[in-house]
Order: structure tokens, then C-alpha cells, then sequence
């Protein structure tokens, strides 16, 4: 039986042993990613001046051209395409390249992401400057205050309803007690009215009749081509006008 429990603690023991090792490892394989990294970053950096006098050696052909003059160099002085399994030599040049074009790509998104996040702080510092100085304007001008949505629908009603024109008062007798003097004056004007209005109609009584008719001149009479003539009540009186051209 002691046997036996000394056998499990010995077996805790080396899985707990195993699990620190796994964990010690994989931490100590990060450390050394991020070392090459940054050995290679360096590595990078120590050739940029010779890489750069060659590439300038390039000017008409460019890149191609650039490119076209390091592979000749491998195949020149190397055995990079004849010392190694067929195929195994494109694998290694493909490798390459899409590893830094991952790290261009990477470097591009992460610009990116920096110029709109720049924007959008110049455009939040734009705004908070607009509202502050809008707040400004506000406060120095007196009678002027922020109101909620409902205070400005309710401000809104009410000069709606102040502008609208006023509504006619319905037929019938008026609640508001007249006074005397307000009673004798519209009476005078209903009168003056209503013989306004008989004058009006006999005249254009007079007007109907007189249709067609000879309009009577300053005597009473009337005046024709040939004569004129007047009366004088309770006589009349004519006046006979002979034409000269008749004669």
C-alpha cells in the first residue's frame, strides 16, 4: 500500500515537472522569436546603405533589373540552384517574399489605421471647437438659453397659435353689454346706411328708366337739333331754333 501511494506522488510530480517544462519552453521559444526578430531588423538595417548604392547602379531597369543582377550573382558564385533538391531553391526565394510582403501589407494597415485615427481626432477637435464656441455665442447673448426638445415643441405651439388669424364670432346676439352711447352710434350708422342704400337704388332706378330717353337740359325741357324747348309750370315755352342751312 506505501508502495503504492509513493508511486502516485511520483507520477504528480513528474506531470507537474512536465507542464512547467512545456510552459518554459514555449515562453522561452517567444523570447527567441522576438530576439530574431530584432536580430534581423538590425540585420536589415547594417545593409541599407550597400543596398541602396546598388540599387541606384539600377536606374533604367528598376527592380527587374535589380532583381535580374542578385539571382545572376547566385548563380554565378553559389551553388543556390544546383546544391540543394530540385524545387527546394524556388521554395526558399517564395518563402521570402511572402514573408515581407506580409510585413508590407502589415506596415500599410497599421499607416492606415494611424492617418484615420488622426482624422477622426482632428475632426472631434473641430467639433468640440464649434459647440464651445457656439456655447459662447449663446451665453453672451441675454434672453437666450438651451431648452429641451419638448420646452422648444411647446414654444413652437404656442406662437403658432398666437399667429393664426382670430375666428369669427358666431351669429347672433353679442355676450358683450353694449353701452349707450355704443348703441347710438351704430343706430346713426344703420341709418345712414339704409339711406345710402335707398338713394343708391333710386338712382340706378332713375338710370333704368332713363334708358332711351332725352335727357332734360337746365329748363326742365329739352334740347333737340332744330329747336329747343323748355316749361315753366304751370306754362311751358317754346323756342324755335330754325337751322340756317335750311334757308
Amino acid at each position: 500500500a506505501s508502495s503504492g501511494l509513493w508511486r502516485r506522488l511520483l507520477v504528480d510530480i513528474l506531470r507537474k515537472l512536465i507542464r512547467n517544462l512545456n510552459r518554459w519552453s514555449r515562453k522561452l521559444i517567444r523570447n527567441l522569436d522576438w530576439q530574431s526578430v530584432l536580430m534581423a531588423s538590425e540585420a536589415e538595417d547594417r545593409f541599407d546603405g550597400l543596398l541602396l548604392r546598388l540599387a541606384e547602379e539600377h536606374t533604367e531597369g528598376g527592380i527587374k533589373e535589380l532583381l535580374h543582377t542578385f539571382f545572376g550573382f547566385l548563380r554565378r558564385k553559389t551553388d543556390f540552384y544546383t546544391g540543394v533538391n530540385r524545387g527546394e531553391a524556388e521554395k526558399v526565394v517564395l518563402e521570402a517574399f511572402r514573408k515581407n510582403e506580409a510585413l508590407a501589407l502589415k506596415a500599410k494597415r497599421e499607416k492606415e489605421r494611424e492617418k484615420e485615427r488622426k482624422e477622426r481626432e482632428k475632426e472631434e477637435k473641430k467639433r468640440k471647437e464649434k459647440a464651445a464656441s457656439i456655447r459662447t455665442t449663446t451665453d453672451a447673448q441675454p434672453g437666450i438659453m438651451e431648452v429641451t426638445d419638448e420646452e422648444a415643441a411647446e414654444i413652437e405651439r404656442e406662437k403658432s397659435e398666437k399667429s393664426a388669424p382670430p375666428t369669427s364670432p358666431p351669429d347672433g346676439p353679442s355676450a358683450t353689454p353694449a353701452t349707450p352711447s355704443s348703441t347710438q352710434e351704430n343706430a346713426t350708422d344703420a341709418k345712414e346706411n339704409k339711406s345710402s342704400k335707398v338713394k343708391d337704388d333710386s338712382e340706378e332706378e332713375e338710370d333704368e328708366d332713363a334708358k332711351g330717353k332725352l335727357k332734360p337740359n337746365s329748363g326742365n325741357g329739352g334740347d333737340l337739333p332744330n329747336y329747343t324747348w323748355t316749361q315753366v309750370t304751370p306754362k311751358k315755352k317754346l323756342e324755335n331754333i330754325f337751322n340756317m342751312a335750311n334757308f
